[in-house]
């Protein structure tokens, strides 16, 4: 602000007890910022408003100066972005492949685990099987479903399971505790579903509730065990599109471990777009 020069204020006029537009008081001259304090110190002295929310300044009569606070619009537009940024980190699903197995000649992935945390005691874990080469990779039978949780008690529950072919049975899932699958070491939830290939699926989710502590974010709800493994599944693979009077042509395991990378929801397109709004902000109020 310059000594002498007029601006646009919409302020308090204490003697009129009423909100004044503009610069002028019809009680009192044009509002400047002068060098003395002998024209309506009412005024001088109220506060003033600029633009409500950005600026806001008071007269001082002791030291005839004119001192401004500047509430710079780009800080709450970070702020509103670094929420937004925690929200989507903590919201996007960590998701795992299977792509270490003992099937022979066959070529992953076998599927996906996505792992989607509900709030921080809540998660939904989603299997779902993968086609390559015209062989779709099923999931089927003890240790169907395998995970080691990040907890030190939890419960599993909310089974639903389906096959995108023709002529399956429904699953029947139960909770199998905690088991050695195959060579891919010892996981704390196995998931166990009922006689074969009958009742293989080609998706299966269920929800993971962590009764012991919490989780802060959808990468935190499973942990690798000793052999590195995070997820592992029995696979029964068949041709594609699935048949249930196919049969399998062979069944095995697989695993996988280390998560894929992420999509940040978002988050960082937010950011930019509140830095871009607030750049623009600030250089209307630093030109006024």
């Amino acid at each position: 602000m310059n000594v002498g020069k007029a601006y646009a204020f919409s302020h308090y006029c204490a003697s009129r007890r009423s909100a004044v537009s503009k610069f002028y008081c019809s009680q009192h001259a044009a509002i400047q910022v002068v060098a003395d304090t002998t024209a309506s110190k009412a005024c001088h002295v109220a506060h003033i408003m600029l633009r409500p929310t950005s600026v806001s300044m008071t007269y001082t009569t002791t030291n005839a100066r004119m001192r401004s606070s500047l509430f710079k619009p780009t800080v709450g537009a970070i702020s509103v972005a670094a929420t937004l940024f925690a929200l989507t980190t903590t919201k996007a699903d960590t998701i795992y492949d299977l792509t270490t197995s003992n099937l022979s000649g066959l070529t992953g992935p076998f599927g996906s685990v996505d792992v989607h945390l509900v709030d921080s005691t809540h998660a939904t874990v989603t299997f779902t099987s993968n086609v390559v080469n015209g062989n779709i990779y099923l999931f089927a039978s003890n240790s169907a479903l395998d995970v080691n949780v990040n907890a030190t008690s939890w419960t599993i529950s909310n089974f639903s399971g389906s096959n995108s072919g023709s002529g399956f049975s429904g699953p029947s899932s139960s909770d199998g505790g905690s088991g050695n699958v195959n060579g891919d070491g010892t996981f704390n939830e196995n998931v166990n579903n009922f006689d074969g290939f009958m009742h293989a699926v080609s998706t299966e989710s269920f929800l993971l509730t962590d009764t012991s502590g919490t989780w802060a974010s959808s990468a935190s709800v499973l942990k690798a065990n000793s052999n590195g493994n995070t997820v592992a599944a029995h696979i029964f693979v068949t041709t594609f599109p699935a048949n249930q009077s196919n049969g399998a042509s062979s069944t095995g395991f697989a695993a996988g471990g280390t998560p894929r990378s992420v999509p940040d929801g978002g988050s960082t397109i937010t950011l930019l777009g509140f830095a871009l709004v607030g750049v623009r902000a600030a250089r209307r109020f630093i030109n006024i």
